[in-house]
């Protein structure tokens, strides 16, 4: 409905906006909304039910004197509008997308200045009133426009959609409350969750919510219900200092009770006699078994080299499924596998094998797997749910997976109620955005931080050009692995060649002449080979320097030294061997027994800062690798358990690392080579990336990611 007067309030959905304070409310509760995203909703609601231009927008969030790259970011406020509606441009509820002309607000929208009958929110006017007419004719409109555009879009995905069920929406948390975890209760009725503000239980039939009670600072995740239903399995997240741990948690109130100390994630078995947990550290990656009336841990699995994801269990209680990620070298994300272990034998088989695999796993009454997996390109940033038929007299897979969800966002985090009728998982989008650090004048402290804006997706920095003025980064937006190059100051990014294989590195050559890149093919797999490529920074062809399948990282010192280093992985060993980045002839130089580390070159070449990704232990260790002599030094890192990036600073007399505690907490720091660190960026809420600072030593490009997280289920699937 279009609105002739500036009403207080105005209501939609389960949302009311306080026009004069600029507060939005779901269900009473505040929804953090920025400025911008305020803007164009205030623009949409003014003229609800009408198209509002792309121009129109820009007029209202930006003046005519100001320079910005508009369709960035105006793309940027409506996704963050989005995320605090909890709507989706695919399945729009609230606000519609018209390709190339604007957005439209199709929601049924009242004030307090407009009486509306329950349902369709229709104006208090005469009948012969001129704005009656036009209101009419403005609703039948909108509505003709919705039915061709539903039509139109039943009628594209009908043969994607006929025979799956229908998804039904349970939260609808905005961007900056995420869910956690949810698992849906035995009897599927009742949805047990977490966010950051605590661990909650909504009944499906009415959506009524409450909170569960818990000890201060006892933050919980639910990973299982007890066949009674008044009961949680949930992870407890560890404070600073603490270990991760598994507890029993009553809906009722009442003191939890640890089940399993040093452990991630717990999943009870369908008789609720034992608890399946996993550990994980530099060391070993293990599956366990304990009886949850107490007793010693059976270890089911143990291997150095794998990573253990999600874990299920069998409806019998006798076998145990998970998912078994093995780090390749050079290879696009890791290897990942179904495995099936047998308690009674230990043996273990692989049930599916699949690239495109995600960490989520169920098994239901039925005896099948229920599991995630990646889109093709350019849908890479989503995933359904599929289901894979098991025989139940071999446990081997029977037949082919049959795929129960289509659309938008990952889907994660299955759980099913008792009878397998009820399957809840989380719908959850992401994307990572670069932001721009002004050091202070002494250098020690961020004077200014300034979001790049960028479209959506995945954007990570990788290098500066030689005069600190260009970033070089690697995009998807598109759907694909891009290399562009934008000056933070002015103008939209530029991509850097061309071609259909996924960029996965870029680094500067020691002049700055060129980039070097690393690319693999879209169907990868791991007998392919890599490809280092080098492009002229100031445009031309690329030409490829070498191909190898086992590069890991690579990076240049810079002038006077034209030292390159190159780090492969072969079997448990980092191999560290410099090459000529015009020629690619190359030299060994040294064997380390480092297969998952971080590692970063000096700018003068002399030296190697070395670190085992995500050890989970305090201090983390980091090493420091003389290039000309081969010894080494080991600097501790206190009070951080995992060191997830290392970056040496402009001047080589410094080193920024990425780090995160058992807390969750995210941090970039400033570690001088005696181990001594300043924190220049904290983040509780959003995963933050590693810095990649300027060659004057005056700025940092950094990444955050960000995003959604809410609860769906499917019934009768």
């Amino acid at each position: 409905m279009p609105i002739t007067e500036t009403p207080s309030l105005l209501r939609f959905g389960a949302f009311e906006l306080d026009v004069r304070s600029g507060e939005l409310r779901r269900n009473g509760t505040r929804i953090r909304l920025q400025d911008q995203p305020l803007q164009v909703l205030l623009t949409l609601l003014d003229k609800a039910g009408e198209v509002v231009t792309r121009e129109e927008l820009r007029t209202k969030l930006w003046p005519a004197d100001t320079f910005v790259d508009f369709d960035h970011g105006l793309n940027a406020a409506v996704k963050r509008l989005r995320d605090a509606l909890g709507d989706t441009a695919d399945d729009p509820r609230y606000i519609e997308t018209l390709a190339r002309k604007g957005y439209r607000f199709v929601a049924p929208v009242t004030s307090n200045k407009v009486p509306s009958e329950p349902g369709l929110a229709t104006p208090s006017v005469s009948k012969d009133d001129p704005s009656r007419k036009r209101y009419l004719k403005l609703f039948a409109g909108a509505a003709s426009i919705l039915f061709v555009g539903s039509l139109a879009g039943w009628l594209i995905s009908r043969s994607f959609r006929q025979g799956l069920p229908a998804e039904q929406r349970l939260t609808a948390n905005p961007s900056d409350v995420p869910i956690l975890r949810a698992v849906i209760s035995p009897d599927g009725k009742t949805l047990a969750y977490a966010d950051r503000t605590g661990l909650f239980l909504r009944e499906i039939a009415t959506g009524e919510a409450h909170a569960v009670s818990l000890p201060d600072k006892f933050r919980a995740a639910p990973t299982g219900w007890f066949p009674d239903g008044t009961h949680l399995v949930v992870a407890k997240l560890p404070l600073p200092g603490e270990k991760p741990s598994i507890w029993s948690v009553s809906v009722l109130g009442g003191t939890p009770r640890m089940l399993v100390d040093d452990a991630w994630v717990g999943i009870l078995s369908p008789d609720a006699s034992q608890l399946a947990f996993s550990r994980g550290s530099k060391d070993s990656q293990s599956i366990s078994i304990e009886p949850t009336a107490g007793g010693e841990p059976r270890k089911i699995l143990e291997d150095p080299e794998e990573m253990i994801g999600a874990i299920a269990w069998s409806a019998d209680g006798k076998h145990l499924a998970f998912i078994r990620r093995i780090y390749r070298a050079g290879y696009v994300g890791e290897d990942p596998s179904i495995m099936m272990a047998s308690l009674a034998d230990g043996r273990l088989e692989q049930l599916l094998s699949n690239a495109r695999l995600d960490d989520a796993l169920a098994w239901s009454r039925d005896g099948r797997l229920i599991y995630s997996q990646v889109e093709t390109p350019p849908n890479t940033r989503e995933s359904n749910l599929w289901a894979l038929a098991l025989d139940p007299q071999t446990g081997r897979a029977a037949g082919s997976p049959s795929q129960l969800t289509v659309g938008p966002d990952r889907k994660t985090s299955p759980s099913l109620s008792s009878d397998g009728k009820v399957l809840a998982f989380l719908r959850e989008t992401s994307q990572a955005e670069i932001y721009i650090g002004e050091l202070s004048n002494d250098l020690r402290s961020l004077a200014s931080s300034k979001l790049l804006i960028l479209e959506e997706g995945t954007n990570r920095p990788y290098a500066w050009t030689a005069d600190s003025q260009s970033l070089i980064f690697i995009s998807d937006r598109n759907g694909f692995s891009r290399l562009f190059r934008q000056t933070p100051s002015h103008g939209a990014p530029e991509q850097v060649g061309s071609g259909d294989d996924y960029v996965v590195v870029a680094r500067m050559n020691p002049s700055g002449s060129a980039i070097l890149y690393s690319v693999v093919p879209r169907d990868r797999t791991e007998t392919v080979p890599m490809n280092l490529m080098s492009i002229p920074t100031a445009g031309g062809r690329p030409r490829l320097l070498f191909r190898d399948n086992a590069i890991a990282n690579f990076q240049c010192a810079r002038l006077p030294s034209n030292f390159c280093l190159i780090g492969r992985v072969s079997g448990t060993s980092l191999i560290f061997t410099s090459f000529d980045s015009e020629t690619g002839a190359e030299t060994e130089l040294v064997r380390l027994e480092h297969p998952h580390a971080n590692w970063s070159l000096s700018p003068d070449g002399s030296q190697v800062v070395i670190a085992e990704w995500m050890r989970h232990i305090n201090p983390s260790e980091i090493m420091l690798l003389s290039i000309k002599d081969k010894s080494q030094r080991t600097i501790h890192l206190e009070d951080w358990s995992d060191v997830k990036s290392l970056d040496w600073a402009a001047n080589g007399q410094s080193i920024w690392v990425g780090a995160a505690n058992t807390a969750g907490t995210q941090a970039l720091l400033r570690m001088d080579l005696k181990g001594n660190t300043t924190p220049f960026v904290i983040d509780d809420e959003h995963e933050l990336g590693w810095a990649i600072p300027s060659p004057d030593g005056r700025r940092i490009a950094y990444w955050k990611a960000s995003g959604t997280s809410n609860a769906w289920m499917l019934r009768g699937f």
